[in-house]
């Protein structure tokens, strides 16, 4: 999927309930706004809203190495979370260069 990318983000510490580590790597990009709705509810509007998207934290490095904003081909993959399949960012494609980055 090619996407404008704003940037990358990766937080890590221990929780605060039992100390245990956590890691959340998280990429930020811009959609288009659709419009949409249903009898109770209507979406209506023009121009970009923020999608944020799981992020590999293997290929958090390669995004570091780029200037933003950045329109990419992002590669992903499906892994299993809380009892679903969820879609992760596993790298990209800069359409420039042809350079793929995992």
């Amino acid at each position: 999927m090619k996407l404008t990318v704003l940037g990358v983000k990766l937080v890590k510490g221990l929780s605060k309930a039992n100390s245990t580590p956590f890691a959340m790597c998280r990429l930020f990009a811009t959609v288009p706004i659709e419009a949409g709705g249903s009898e109770k509810v209507q979406v209506r509007g023009a121009g970009f809203e923020l999608a944020e998207m799981n992020l590999d934290e293997d290929a958090l490095a390669g995004f570091m190495a780029l200037k933003f904003p950045i329109t990419l081909e992002l590669t992903t993959d499906s892994k299993p979370y809380r009892g679903k399949f969820e879609t992760i960012v596993t790298g990209f494609v800069a359409p420039a260069t042809g350079i793929k980055a995992a």
